[in-house]
Formats: C-alpha cells, sequence, structure tokens
C-alpha cells in the first residue's frame, strides 16, 4: 500500500519505520520548516527500528522509499494518509490535505483532537466537499515509540486496535441522523456526561459522605 506519513518527528518516524518494515511503500514527509529532521534520515537512508517484545515483531533497518518536504507530492501519490503531528502542528498539514489530497483517499489523524471538523471546515473554505474524502481520527497513536538516536526509533508496543471517529460518521450518515451531528453528539457529549458523573462522585461524598476520622 502507498502510505504518507505528515511529520517526521517521534511519531512520524515510528509509523515509517514500523510500516516499511510491514511491506508498504512510505513517503514520509515533513513541511520545509521542519526539514532539518528529514535531512538527517535522508543522510542514514531510512531509520533503525528497535522492536521489544510488546511490538511482537523483529526490528530492523528501514529503508524508506521515501523522505522529502514535497507533501503535495506525498498525498497526490497516497491510497492512505497519516498526520501524526501534534494537534498545536496539524494546521499547515491539513491546509496541504484540502488543497491537494486525491479524492476518496483515507486521512487518518493522530491524535485527534477534532482534527476532522476542522479539516472538514478547511476544505469546505477551499470549496471542496469534506465527503470526497474519507477523513478519520484517532484518540491516540497506533505505536508506542521512543526516538532513541538520530537514526534509531524504539518501538515499544502496536496498539491491538483504534476506533476510528469516522464509523460514527458513517451511521449518521446512513441512518439519516446526520454524520457530524452524531460525531458531536456521540464523542463530546459522552465524554462530558462521564467526567461529569465522575466528578459528582467526590462532590456527593463532600456533601452527603461522613468522615471515619476527624481531619
Amino acid at each position: 500500500m502507498r502510505i504518507a506519513i505528515l511529520s517526521a518527528g517521534n511519531a512520524g518516524q515510528a509509523f515509517a519505520g514500523g510500516m516499511t518494515l510491514a511491506g508498504h511503500d512510505v513517503h514520509l514527509v515533513a513541511v520545509p520548516e521542519h526539514a532539518e529532521q528529514i535531512s538527517i534520515l535522508q543522510t542514514f537512508g531510512g531509520v533503525m527500528v528497535e522492536n521489544s517484545v510488546a511490538a511482537g515483531k523483529d526490528g530492523g533497518f528501514a529503508r524508506i522509499a521515501a523522505m522529502d518536504t514535497d507533501v503535495a507530492g506525498a498525498l497526490a501519490g497516497a491510497e492512505v494518509a497519516f498526520l501524526v503531528a501534534p494537534a498545536f502542528g496539524q494546521e499547515v498539514y491539513l491546509q496541504a490535505i484540502a488543497e491537494h489530497s486525491p479524492d476518496n483517499q483515507v486521512i487518518v489523524i493522530q491524535p485527534g483532537k477534532f482534527g476532522a471538523l476542522r479539516l472538514a471546515e478547511i476544505m469546505r473554505e477551499h470549496g471542496r466537499d469534506p465527503a470526497s474524502l474519507l477523513i478519520t481520527e484517532t484518540d491516540t497513536f497506533l505505536y508506542a515509540a521512543k526516538i532513541h538516536g538520530l537514526d534509531r526509533i524504539w518501538l515499544r508496543g502496536i496498539k491491538a486496535e483504534l476506533p476510528l471517529a469516522a464509523l460514527l460518521f458513517w451511521i449518521g450518515t446512513v441512518t439519516g441522523a446526520g454524520g457530524w451531528a452524531l460525531v458531536l453528539w456521540g464523542i463530546p457529549l459522552r465524554l462530558v456526561l462521564v467526567y461529569h458523573a465522575t466528578w459528582l462522585v467526590n462532590s456527593a461524598t463532600h456533601r452527603w459522605g461522613y468522615a471515619r476520622h476527624a481531619s
């Protein structure tokens, strides 16, 4: 599978290394402002993946197919694009996706901090229908990893499963409830209710509970 990895930091190197060793054609890319890490990896020709027992796979040197700062080119040639920059650094990549991703491309945002909603907004600003892409996000990364050197990444583990927010969007669209409406009600509202129920335990014990010892 042709995969674009957007951002070449800790997560980007983990994704590029892990997916290259898994047999995928990987294009690791970063915006020109963050070209330093790409230059380092280009010098080595890839990244050395150090696997732990938890990862369940052997490590080794991952010779990444392409590494550069051509974000538009990486998106144009990919079937799936993983945006793995921190939430505060995603905006520039979301803009690039809105402009350059071909129709029907799968976009996976990790970590997803409502990045899918922001991408949909940007696409509308560019005159594109968000439904032309399959936009998904998860609340954490696929890999648990840590950089161990200029060209080394330690994969401590791989998540067994990561629910995609796109599932709620699809259910809402099919049932007529509204795709984005169901995503908003199914994720933020659920979290608000769970948090308040949790905090209520502490508040309720202070209001109606008792202390076994003097305090």
